[in-house]
């Protein structure tokens, strides 16, 4: 196997673990699959573009012949729709679990980042399509549109949205995170800086090369798959507070977390029954 299979398949294998884990959880808090929420069907959606780039990536070798050619636009159509449906994820459970009702602030930066977010997808997708026209040029050896070959003007356009994108979403969550959370703070904050790194090498590494090289392969799969770890690492906690008793006394309290009571002190039998799904900020003492 090349060392990108094994890093791509290995990353695979832990992103998805992970989604599943996060079903499990919401299965146990809320009872059967058919409640799940709009932000867990989402993240189950994501596996179709998400394995659908792993496949990809392991077959575009050196983007010589044309079926490696069709393998490549492959690839960069299911990158862009994985990293956006993964932000859509976020967006949507920020808006499920954030008291956004009692800030107005807060409401109209959720809303803003959802804008930008939609937007910002339609111009990247868009892009795609209208740097080399026809589409089918992409694959075609004899070509004589470099854009078809480099995707330099798509992958400049890309990385200037979605670097502001992700530090938005990526950031958002912070001030909600309770205090006693603060090695899951850590640990997001670790996962938000390696997918921005990432991303950014994976993108410049097309951009600054003559040909495209296939290191920026590496990249790009990780980025996919830091995303996805990011997006589900919380609910991974939430998993292990089911655990026996033992466990659950060397774990952190539940983050997402109610807002009805989230600030109240619980048994940790209450907080595993609670469907609740949203968190409630701490009131002020007079």
């Amino acid at each position: 196997l090349s060392a990108l299979a094994v890093q791509s398949w290995t990353l695979y294998a832990i992103s998805i673990s992970l989604i599943f884990s996060r079903l499990v959880f919401r299965r146990i808090t809320l009872g059967c699959f058919k409640k799940l929420q709009a932000d867990d069907w989402l993240m189950l959606l994501v596996l179709l573009p998400y394995t659908a780039s792993i496949v990809a990536a392991n077959q575009v070798g050196s983007a010589q012949s044309a079926t490696e050619r069709k393998f490549r636009y492959l690839l960069e159509e299911m990158q862009i729709v994985t990293t956006w449906l993964v932000k859509s994820c976020l967006l949507v459970l920020y808006w499920r679990i954030f008291p956004t009702q009692t800030s107005l602030l807060k409401r109209r930066l959720i809303q803003g980042s959802s804008v930008y977010c939609c937007v910002s997808f339609l111009i990247v997708q868009g892009s795609l399509m209208l740097w080399c026209k026809p589409t089918e040029e992409y694959w075609d050896i004899s070509t004589s549109n470099p854009q078809c070959t480099s995707y330099h003007a798509h992958t400049a356009l890309t990385l200037a949205f979605d670097i502001p994108n992700t530090l938005l979403i990526m950031i958002l969550p912070v001030p909600f995170i309770p205090t006693p959370r603060r090695p899951l703070l850590a640990i997001l904050l670790l996962l938000s800086t390696l997918v921005l790194t990432t991303n950014i090498i994976s993108h410049t590494t097309i951009l600054t090369a003559t040909s495209t090289p296939p290191s920026y392969l590496n990249y790009t799969t990780a980025t996919s798959s830091l995303s996805i770890l990011f997006a589900n690492l919380p609910f991974l906690t939430s998993v292990v507070t089911a655990a026996p008793a033992r466990i659950r006394q060397m774990s952190l309290s539940q983050w997402p977390r109610s807002r009805r009571g989230s600030w109240e002190v619980q048994t940790p039998r209450s907080r595993l029954d609670s469907v609740a799904s949203t968190v409630k900020e701490p009131k002020s003492v007079a």
